[in-house]
């Protein structure tokens, strides 16, 4: 394929993937989370878009949620592991060695993602084609 072509290829999937994000903010019950860290790989790589349904009623384990966690401004995207008895869930990165430290109340749950984006490798291309990153994580969390 000629670098013509994949550029071409590369700018139809950013623009389907901003419109159909788009429609579904739009729609006011989902959200857009951005992927900026490691700790989903390799179901959610950094620049990744996902599609989040607001609400915390159905999730399960399995599920990939966005919390809203003290130090983490856009909320933590990790997968639900377990239920305690009193319902909150315990949650953990997939490239994560052990669970997160404290167990999410059902109240820090923003959503549960219900679509990915995958726009993170475009992303990546586009600055390796423009000689330079175009964007990397800057957020930090505090412990």
């Amino acid at each position: 394929m000629s670098e013509g072509r994949r550029t071409r290829a590369a700018g139809r999937l950013l623009l389907a993937a901003s419109l159909l994000g788009c429609a579904a903010v739009f729609a006011g019950s989902h959200r857009l989370a951005l992927v900026v860290g490691g700790s989903m790989s390799p179901a959610l790589e950094p620049g990744d878009v996902c599609i989040v349904r607001r609400g915390a009623s159905k999730v399960e384990v399995g599920d990939v949620v966005l919390l809203a966690r003290p130090g983490w401004s856009g909320g933590v995207l990790h997968r639900v592991v377990a239920l305690t008895p009193a319902g909150a869930l315990r949650t953990r990165g997939d490239a994560n060695p052990v669970c997160d430290r404290d167990p999410a109340a059902r109240d820090a749950v923003l959503g549960e993602v219900v679509a990915v984006l995958r726009v993170g490798g475009a992303v990546r291309w586009f600055g390796q084609m423009a000689g330079g990153t175009l964007c990397h994580q800057t957020q930090t969390a505090r412990r």
